[in-house]
């Protein structure tokens, strides 16, 4: 019984287990603020309000331009080089985006359809979209430290906060676009601020960056970024699709994604723990790693299929009003979303090994795909239509798995 206990002690002291809670502790508290502001705005503030609020979210995902992955392919050859052009380039592309935000006809408003926001209006949402941007790029800084343990305290600081604002909202009756904008996106990452202040003193020396090293850094980091976003392109292709031809089956797609957020956390955690943890000069231990991760496919896999089936038949049983096709589609979601995750663990390798160009060719070739078949060939019956759908985004990233498998088995 001992030894059971102390393997468990030893196990919750690991690393990537405060990683873990670290990101679930975040998203509770990014929850809490998307399930409670309906609650405490009035509905006119709400309406107006959360439009902003989710274009905040996009402006943040939209600028991160693959820093944070760079960060761990190159700190692994110059860390104190990596972290100088690191910060400097975060720095210099939110000086590009408060300037682009608080220009009297900025394009980015217009963009956004946010033309009506007022300077001190546009202002803070450059802020709030730069200090939230701040927060991932102190994360993958932290993460390349190995700092989880202090990751998790900030987590808990941001958490803390984020309630604090939510009860001053309730208090003083805040309905101002910018005092809310500031109380939910600035005011929670103090901690990150004071963090990336002392960085950029610390480490930012704009005359000692190599041009070269300058050079690489930034390509490197706009195919990883390129990767992403053709990834996210062909993810929504169906959904927008789907619109204007099914609105129930539309509505089944929105509801069963809001069951596969849990599972990306996992992923987002192991991804970033590996990413930063691997090197392309130490093949052994890589190998290791995809021996172990391959070990697992059975029981993994049997575990998605049961968290499928199940969960499809509590939303069958509990949720009637929403449709016929809400149990169906998830079950479907649920599989393929458990098999992108697991070769995601094996793809995760092309930024390790730098294989970012066919990466980019296997996205472009997904996108062309399902355009093709959203546009091309229109399904009678909407599950087959979704299943072919589903099926040809994951058929890259089996091929790619496929080819770094096949590479690393003739390295030494």
């Amino acid at each position: 019984m001992k030894g059971i206990q102390d393997k468990f002690t030893s196990f919750l002291k690991k690393d990537i287990i405060f990683f873990l809670i670290a990101n679930v502790v975040f998203s509770i508290s990014s929850f809490l603020v998307n399930a409670f502001l309906p609650k405490i705005l009035s509905p006119n503030t709400y309406t107006n309000f959360v439009y902003i609020f989710q274009m905040v979210l996009f402006a943040t995902n939209t600028v991160q331009i693959g820093f944070v992955l760079a960060l761990y392919y190159f700190a692994k050859q110059n860390g104190r080089q990596a972290m100088n052009i690191y910060y400097s380039l975060v720095t210099l592309l939110n000086i590009i985006l408060l300037v682009c935000c608080i220009l009297p006809q900025g394009f980015v408003f217009e963009l956004l359809k946010l033309t009506s926001l007022s300077f001190s209006e546009r202002l803070c949402f450059a802020i709030s979209v730069i200090v939230s941007s701040i927060f991932l790029y102190n994360k993958g800084a932290n993460i390349q430290q190995k700092q989880y343990k202090y990751m998790l305290r900030v987590s808990l600081s941001a958490f803390l906060l984020r309630i604090i604002a939510l009860f001053y909202i309730i208090i003083t009756n805040t309905e101002e676009n910018s005092l809310l904008l500031m109380l939910i996106f600035v005011f929670p990452f103090v901690v990150d601020i004071k963090d990336y202040t002392l960085r950029l003193i610390h480490h930012v020396r704009p005359k000692q960056i190599e041009k070269k090293k300058l050079m690489a850094f930034a390509t490197y980091s706009l195919k990883a970024w390129l990767t992403g976003v053709l990834f996210i392109i062909s993810d929504k292709l169906f959904l927008i699709s789907t619109k204007n031809q099914n609105q129930d089956f539309t509505a089944a797609l929105a509801f069963a994604s809001g069951f596969i957020g849990i599972i990306y956390i996992f992923k987002s955690t192991f991804y970033n723990f590996y990413l930063a943890k691997f090197s392309r000069e130490n093949i052994p231990e890589i190998k290791a790693y995809l021996h172990k991760l391959l070990s697992y496919a059975p029981p993994y896999f049997g575990m998605i299929l049961i968290t499928a089936i199940c969960s499809s038949a509590c939303v069958r049983y509990i949720y009637e009003d929403i449709g016929v096709y809400a149990s169906q589609v998830l079950l479907i979601l649920l599989i393929q979303t458990g098999a992108i995750c697991f070769l995601g663990m094996i793809t995760l390798l092309s930024k390790t090994l730098n294989y970012l160009n066919l990466e980019i060719g296997l996205n472009i070739a997904r996108v062309a795909l399902i355009w093709g078949i959203c546009h091309l060939w229109t399904g009678s019956n909407m599950l087959i239509w979704y299943s072919m759908t589903l099926f040809l985004l994951t058929t890259p990233e089996i091929i790619l798995s496929a080819f770094i498998l096949i590479k690393l088995a003739y390295k030494k």
